[in-house]
């Protein structure tokens, strides 16, 4: 069965209340799923099974706030607030997919367009992989949604996080054991440990005692994590030792984890919040990591193994007033900052590695996941020296298999363009890997077409114009397998502007089976953008599946200046005017361009076309029905007295 065929629709007899309909989305939903995993973005397959979802979203929409409701609870998926059954294997992989990554609740706008929904499924099932795979001690956010689908995870480390409804459950199991076993790997006493484990746990205790608003995580590591945690639990330590019986709470500061675990963002903060966010974090590190060397040339190496350390002479009391400053000020302080670089890296060795297709999809994946915002000019340059790599390294038929991948990445990126990655490769090529590189070249001339990066087009016109016949023509089946020509993805403005450069190219395609379908596209664009008054007079008479016409497209492209062409076009554009026109029908010789036709005659010096305008300029005006209008008959004079 093919996996963009519809299929038979779920029959659920024990849930009489549930509508058919909404197992039909499920179905279309898990179709959309599966394509994904086999076949690349933009893929004709795929595109019809984004189809077959987007009209089962408009069907079972709210019709009253225009959306669809998904809600996730335990051993439950509900549509539009009907539990759906979690046995069928559609419900069951979406549920499972929604249960890994916390999400409590999806809205999905009717109004949803289909690159939105090409973002939605790629960032689910994007992280739901990565959450798969990962054994850190992590949570995935999912960030990168369109406008009309809205996401509500749970956070497990906010005070927003906690679960009032429902039976208590300890959600922060997982991730705290593996926290307290990668310190017990680091050499941490068991007495130690234990106080560790009383302070994550007292956690949870605190968010549920008062909300902090908190709702984005920051951009710590948890080594960073690990290392206040310790520094906490040996000030506990030290406590126990003097004998003191204050309450666990009021002996440390369970905000100062809290706080470094969430943080709030506010882009429009002025310089004075920002001031006090940068002494609060500093006073954090200075007490989880000692004082900071006054010169650098006095600095000691730092030890990444942990340790007693020296503190700053700083009370908790102290600390947390810093910590509460930061919560009002509403303010995020980004500490470490996350870079691609080894990850495009790594990604660009794979690419040189024998992998199975499935592989190299995932690949594409990852691509795209980087891709969605703009790159470094370090992280570009690995992207390019991974792709000049590849001519050197790969065959010609998986390089080429691994191109098409690649350039489909950036095509949905909305920060890079596949035109200025092609150019900047371009300029390292050989000749001979340039003739390689040459359909993907034009295909993605024909694809992208001038709206994005006019000025690097016409660049890129040039370096494709540049090779010779021969190899042009060589290319040219290679060319024909790729989307532009096999799914006939050509940018109309193409053929509105005509470069120079791709005359040639125009030329094979019109001598090729598609002959008929570019000759359709050049007529158009001739009647909107005409080169000269030749061209002007002459393509509203013109037929896409005429050899004739065809040839003189041709000849038209091979002028050194099609706006000056020579005499033998002259007379072959003449022959096809006055021919033209002593068919047309009647109706159609009031319209404007009719009289620019005949005028154009008086250019060329043509027997039949000196007769033709004596026949319309004399046309006998006595008759009721005339066969020229007077527009006509007045253009034919104006010609005959230029000619």
């Amino acid at each position: 069965m093919r996996m963009d065929s519809p299929q038979t629709p779920y029959k659920i007899e024990s849930q009489p209340d549930v509508p058919q309909s909404y197992y039909e989305l499920m179905n279309a939903m898990q179709r959309v799923y599966n394509i994904g995993l086999y076949y690349p973005i933009g893929h004709t397959m795929a595109d019809q099974a984004i189809g077959h979802f987007l009209s089962a979203v408009k069907k079972n929409a709210d019709k009253k706030s225009g959306c669809l409701h998904f809600g996730v609870k335990e051993h439950a998926l509900s549509l539009q607030k009907n539990e759906l059954n979690t046995k069928l294997p559609a419900v069951k992989t979406f549920y499972d997919m929604f249960s890994a990554l916390h999400i409590t609740s999806i809205d999905i706008h009717r109004d949803i367009k289909a690159d939105e929904a090409r973002l939605f499924f790629g960032e689910i099932i994007s992280q739901n992989t990565k959450i798969r795979a990962c054994r850190d001690f992590s949570k995935m956010i999912i960030t990168e949604l369109p406008e009309t689908v809205k996401i509500r995870q749970i956070n497990f480390v906010s005070g927003d996080a906690v679960d009032t409804g429902g039976e208590s459950k300890d959600t922060s199991r997982p991730t705290l054991e593996y926290l307290l076993s990668s310190l017990m790997e680091r050499g941490i006493p068991e007495e130690m440990l234990s106080i560790c484990r009383q302070l994550l746990e007292s956690v949870q205790d605190t968010l549920e005692k008062r909300q902090l608003d908190n709702s984005a995580l920051t951009s710590v590591t948890w080594e960073d994590v690990e290392r206040l945690l310790f520094g906490l639990a040996e000030f506990i330590q030290s406590s126990h030792k003097d004998g003191s019986e204050k309450p666990l709470e009021e002996r440390y500061n369970i905000d100062a984890l809290i706080a470094i675990l969430t943080a709030l963002d506010d882009p429009n903060a002025d310089a004075q919040s920002k001031q006090a966010v940068k002494k609060a974090v500093n006073l954090l590190i200075d007490v989880t990591k000692g004082p900071v060397p006054e010169t650098q040339e006095d600095a000691p190496q730092s030890d990444k193994s942990l340790r007693p350390r020296d503190r700053v002479d700083i009370s908790i009391g102290e600390l947390k007033q810093e910590i509460l400053t930061l919560e009002r000020h509403h303010i995020a302080v980004p500490l470490f900052q996350n870079t691609r670089s080894e990850q495009l890296s790594v990604l660009m060795v794979m690419l040189r590695t024998p992998l199975h297709v499935r592989a190299l999809l995932n690949i594409q994946r990852a691509f795209l996941d980087c891709f969605v915002t703009a790159l470094a000019t370090n992280e570009w340059q690995i992207l390019l020296q991974g792709t000049w790599q590849l001519f050197k390294a790969l065959d010609r038929e998986r390089l080429h298999f691994i191109l098409v991948i690649f350039l489909q990445a950036f095509r949905f990126s909305p920060h890079t363009s596949s035109l200025m990655f092609i150019r900047d490769i371009c300029r390292q090529l050989t000749d001979d890997e340039l003739v390689t590189f040459w359909p993907f070249l034009v295909n993605e001339l024909l694809v992208e077409g001038t709206e994005k990066e006019p000025g690097i087009f016409l660049e890129l016109c040039t370096v494709a114009g540049s090779l010779s016949e021969q190899n042009m023509r060589a290319a040219i089946p290679c060319l024909k397998i790729l989307d532009a020509l096999a799914e006939r993805k050509i940018a109309a403005n193409i053929f509105l502007s005509h470069p120079p450069a791709l005359h040639f190219f125009f030329i094979l395609m019109l001598e090729s089976s598609q002959g008929g379908y570019f000759c359709k596209k050049i007529i158009n664009g001739l009647r909107e953008h005409p080169f000269g008054w030749l061209d002007q007079a002459v393509s509203p008479l013109l037929e896409s599946d005429s050899e004739e016409d065809q040839r003189f497209i041709v000849n038209l492209f091979q002028q050194d200046d099609p706006a000056n062409p020579d005499a033998a076009l002259k007379r072959e554009g003449a022959t096809i005017i006055v021919e033209r026109l002593q068919i047309l029908p009647l109706e159609q010789r009031k319209e404007p361009w009719v009289a620019e036709s005949i005028v154009a005659l008086s250019r060329v010096r043509l027997l039949g076309a000196y007769s033709f305008l004596i026949e319309i300029g004399r046309d006998k005006q006595f008759l009721l029905i005339a066969k020229w209008p007077k527009l006509a008959r007045i253009a034919a004079l104006k010609a005959l007295k230029n000619y």
